[in-house]
């Protein structure tokens, strides 16, 4: 689709696209953060069919750097904010809008410096233009083309304000030899300087999470241990799924795409109150307009300044929701589980996501776009009523939890967390915590090593019994209730 862009003002005209980048990065993770860090990353620009003459670019191969105009496609439909989150600082520090290069802007471009290695005259195509440097994924409409000029686009005295301050090593790269030799040759250089500049978001950093990175048609799965990333497997990829997030796999018989997990069924539309109350047929209709995605464990679903319009529905698995801090504290506000679903705020306005989600264990959810869960509202009320009821218990519980972290003391909340796993568990005398020491401190409100001396004391005290895999047994809940 073509996205027109109509200023304000008396002569105001649509701004429509010229052309389009084709370049081996298909989604935004992975590319390089600025134009020009990655000179081996090279690109083509196509033009539309209007701009294809000559003429157009006549003289241009004089030049050695273009700069391009073009449009953050994927970021489209975001609520403006006036504060953003630099990557490079995990999310942990607000700046300006206008300070920062977010995509999260008021029109939604950007502006890249870029070297011109070629211009090739297609008999089809007409001027093709070769790039490197681009820091564009693949099929971003570009806006307009000017050259670089040395004597006043140069500025040897700039000063680069806060980013100057930031740390920006390279990861040191280990790629093993049967895995490499996957890669075609031509690629391999580039794919590792792409992998040195650590494409993860900043505020991951477990050694244990596995992220994928798609790639000129490969799927690179890898790992970061303090400067080092080792890459774990290279998947091919084929391009047959339909699907809309990006992914390329190959579908399954069962009309599955067998790399990210997606269905034809969306199971999970049936689990979740908002709908689960609905004749079957009318489930059905949901089903057909839901997607079903996959999460390996410690993906990112979402990210705080990411646009916000979509519904997530969790099938299976379990997803941790939380705020950073401006010091970078990591604040959790609370674990989804199979029938939760997040994301519902955005389906009746345009905003960004300020909190991160991430999966916690092989998770599969359902996904459906504001425009398909608004027409659902129209058609069944009754999801509307229901959705009300769920944003009241919500509410609730939010105001719960900030009553006794302003009120209790920590032992007094840690025991009256336990009492609602009890009281959940239909008074069970065993209950598995449903997240880490280090989450639920920060659910708390407190510390780890506050968490495991107060459990400890409680143990001490004959109140519970700690047994393995986050298993506590409830001895006594009428001592827990007196803390």
């Amino acid at each position: 689709m073509t996205h027109e862009f109509h200023p304000m003002g008396n002569g105001a005209h649509p701004i429509k696209p010229i052309g389009r980048i084709r370049s081996p990065l298909k989604t935004k993770f992975g590319v390089p953060r600025q134009s020009g860090v990655i000179e081996v990353l090279k690109g083509e620009i196509l033009m539309e069919a209007e701009y294809r003459h000559p003429d157009y670019f006549r003289g241009l191969e004089e030049f050695s750097h273009i700069w391009i105009l073009w449009q953050f496609s994927k970021a489209l439909g975001h609520r403006v904010s006036p504060t953003v989150r630099p990557p490079r600082f995990g999310g942990s520090r607000r700046v300006g809008v206008f300070a920062s290069r977010s995509p999260f802007r008021p029109n939604c471009i950007g502006l890249s410096c870029v070297r011109l290695d070629r211009i090739e005259i297609h008999s089809e195509l007409g001027p093709i233009l070769h790039i490197s440097g681009a820091d564009l994924a693949d099929d971003t409409p570009i806006y307009d083309i000017k050259p670089y000029l040395p004597y006043t686009d140069s500025r040897p005295d700039a000063v680069g304000g806060y980013t100057e301050k930031l740390n920006d090593l390279n990861l040191k790269v280990s790629f093993p030899k049967h895995l490499m030799e996957g890669i075609p040759e031509s690629q391999r250089a580039l794919l590792l300087e792409i992998l040195s500049h650590d494409p993860r978001p900043a505020y991951q950093k477990d050694p244990d999470r596995i992220y994928g990175l798609e790639f000129d048609g490969f799927d690179i799965r890898f790992s970061v241990s303090d400067r080092s990333l080792d890459v774990k497997e290279v998947n091919a990829m084929s391009h047959e799924c339909g699907y809309s997030c990006g992914c390329h796999g190959a579908r399954n018989t069962n009309g599955s795409c067998g790399r990210h997990g997606h269905s034809g069924e969306s199971n999970c539309v049936s689990l979740v109150p908002i709908f689960n109350h609905l004749p079957t047929e009318q489930m059905e209709e949901i089903r057909k307009v839901a997607v079903t995605r996959s999460f390996r464990k410690g993906e990112s679903i979402y990210r705080a300044g990411d646009p916000s319009d979509t519904l997530y529905i969790l099938g299976s698995g379990r997803v941790r929701i939380f705020r950073l801090s401006e010091s970078g504290k990591e604040q959790l506000l609370r674990i989804m589980k199979p029938g939760d679903f997040m994301g519902e705020l955005a389906l009746f306005s345009e905003s960004i996501h300020e909190e991160f989600a991430e999966a916690m264990e092989p998770t599969e959810m359902c996904i459906l776009k504001r425009d398909s869960f608004q027409k659902i509202l129209m058609e069944y009320p009754t999801v509307s009523l229901r959705m009300l009821s769920e944003f009241s218990r919500r509410l609730e519980e939010s105001e719960k939890k900030t009553a006794r972290i302003a009120a209790e003391t920590v032992e007094t909340r840690i025991a009256l967390y336990l009492l609602d796993l009890y009281s959940e568990s239909g008074e069970k005398p065993r209950v598995a915590l449903p997240m880490s020491k280090k989450d639920l401190a920060s659910y708390l409100g407190t510390t780890p090593e506050t968490i495991s001396r107060r459990l400890a004391d409680m143990e001490d005290s004959g109140l519970i019994r700690q047994h393995t895999n986050k298993s506590i047994e409830i001895l006594d809940p009428d001592g827990l209730s007196l803390i």
